[in-house]
């Protein structure tokens, strides 16, 4: 199993608050426009520095599963 570094149970009840998002009311984001933010934001994400051989297929490897986090 691959487990992420991160915390859903935080991460999305802060989004609701700081964002004022009314949960009893429908979204205006169409599914279309989240998946490719998600899609831009895990190229923009960097897990392990540096650009030699070994960096890039760690993050190649890091990454796969974020998106079903999110």
């Amino acid at each position: 199993p691959h487990y992420m570094p991160d915390n859903l149970h935080c991460i999305v009840p802060n989004a609701i608050q700081g964002f004022h998002i009314d949960r009893h009311k429908p979204s205006d984001l169409e599914p279309a426009y989240i998946v490719d933010a998600v899609h831009q934001l895990r190229g923009r994400l960097l897990a392990v520095l540096g650009d030699d051989e070994l960096s890039r297929e760690t993050q190649a490897n890091a990454l796969p599963t974020f998106p079903i986090h999110v």
